[in-house]
């Protein structure tokens, strides 16, 4: 059988919510965002920008911000990185005008690049040791203002990273423990 150090990082990779005071050594962080800035993006755009939130009152009115209070576990997080999708240079709008002359989808790039982007560095993350969790809900004018952001970056996912509080095996959603659903309801070899 063939041995995927990737897929055993995958495997290993969980939603982390609680997390340790232990704050996250420069060193690994800038792995962790070396991973997104190796991304693969449409046509190399590299439309992203990446706000690295590790001071304590940002972080809390981020927080703060969201209406329904889902994500208060930002605030023991020792980092918060807000991914955000930055207007295209020239490369990018080129690439538009030509994916639209072939007929081919021209929207939504910017945000699976983001996505790929954070993605790496979730991974990137679990392969170091550090927790990570996506977080979908907030309230994107609210962050804006903390981050006192340009307006022409929209912010597509937050990212808490943090040390998990509890040792992976023993959490609830360890390895292993959340339930996937079987590949052949997911794919079909043609």
């Amino acid at each position: 059988m063939v041995d995927s150090r990737v897929l055993n990082v995958i495997k290993r990779r969980h939603s982390v919510r609680d997390f340790s005071d232990r704050e996250i050594e420069q060193e690994k962080l800038d792995i962790i965002l070396e991973s997104a800035r190796l991304a693969p993006s449409a046509s190399n755009t590299q439309d992203w920008f990446f706000y690295v939130v590790k001071s304590k009152e940002p972080r809390e009115k981020i927080a703060a911000s969201e209406p329904i209070m889902a994500n208060q576990f930002l605030r023991k997080a020792p980092v918060v990185i807000v991914g955000c999708e930055k207007p295209s240079g020239l490369v990018g709008v080129a690439a538009g005008v030509v994916l639209k002359a072939v007929g081919a989808r021209d929207s939504g790039w910017g945000e699976v690049d983001v996505a790929i982007a954070m993605e790496h560095m979730v991974l990137a993350a679990t392969d170091l040791g550090v927790g990570s969790c996506w977080v979908w809900i907030f309230d994107e004018r609210r962050v804006s203002r903390i981050l006192d952001m340009p307006e022409n970056q929209r912010i597509i996912a937050l990212l808490a990273l943090g040390y998990p509080a509890v040792p992976i095996e023993d959490s609830p959603m360890g390895i292993g423990k959340s339930p996937r659903v079987p590949l052949r309801e997911i794919s079909k070899i043609i």
